[in-house]
């Protein structure tokens, strides 16, 4: 873990940008040796979603190339659990308004979606 908080993304897969729509896809596997699954939820673990929402704001920021911290979370609907060593999806897709929708996937199953804003100083 890092001294802001956020776990070091694990990408497991390449990062993938359309120059045309703003849109951007990575992937993201936290293992499942992790200590944040002994607390979370013993006997059936899964991902905490604090996690998933500090993990969309960091690869975002990380991927669009803006400042660390720069983000906040605008809102976030959990869908479905994710547990561990599954393979996540995040979607991002930024709009004319600065603000980034970004949906998280398991396979073919939405983990979670929402919006992320700048801060305003």
């Amino acid at each position: 873990m890092s001294t802001t908080g956020h776990i070091e993304p694990n990408l497991t897969g390449p990062l993938s940008i359309d120059s045309n729509t703003m849109d951007m896809t990575t992937t993201w596997t936290l293992p499942p040796d992790h200590p944040v699954f002994a607390g979370h939820f013993p006997g059936h673990p899964i991902i905490p979603g604090a996690l998933l929402l500090d993990q969309a704001v960091y690869l975002a920021c990380e991927q669009l190339d803006l400042p660390a911290a720069s983000l906040k979370i605008g809102n976030a609907k959990f869908l479905h659990p994710a547990g561990p060593g599954e393979v996540l999806q995040f979607a991002f897709n930024r709009k004319a308004n600065g603000s980034i929708l970004f949906t998280i996937h398991s396979g073919s199953t939405q983990v979670a979606t929402g919006v992320l804003a700048a801060l305003t100083p």
